[in-house]
């Protein structure tokens, strides 16, 4: 799992940690729900910081890797002369 990027409310009450995991589609879920699951302890974790104010955290899947490899994927096939690679239609080019 990596954690691709933080936003943080201005007010620093809110702050929605996108993160990427890799694997199977079962793993990649089950590595969200289970950090979703800890997100109270990590809530705690920083409680200890002595911040101002702590945010409560969204954990957010990032999609960005499946999705530059895929469009990577496409420009490879329209400017190759083999057989295209096969593409995962399932997912679409919405940002997250």
């Amino acid at each position: 799992m990596t954690i691709t990027d933080v936003e943080v409310s201005p007010d620093l009450s809110n702050a929605r940690v996108f993160v990427s995991a890799m694997g199977s589609d079962e793993e990649r879920a089950a590595t969200l729900e289970g950090l979703k699951s800890a997100t109270r302890f990590l809530q705690n974790g920083l409680d200890r910081l002595a911040l101002k104010r702590t945010p409560v955290l969204e954990i957010v899947p990032d999609d960005t890797m499946e999705r530059a490899d895929r469009i990577l994927r496409l420009i490879d096939d329209a400017v190759s002369d083999g057989a295209p690679a096969p593409v995962d239609d399932s997912s679409d080019l919405a940002t997250p």
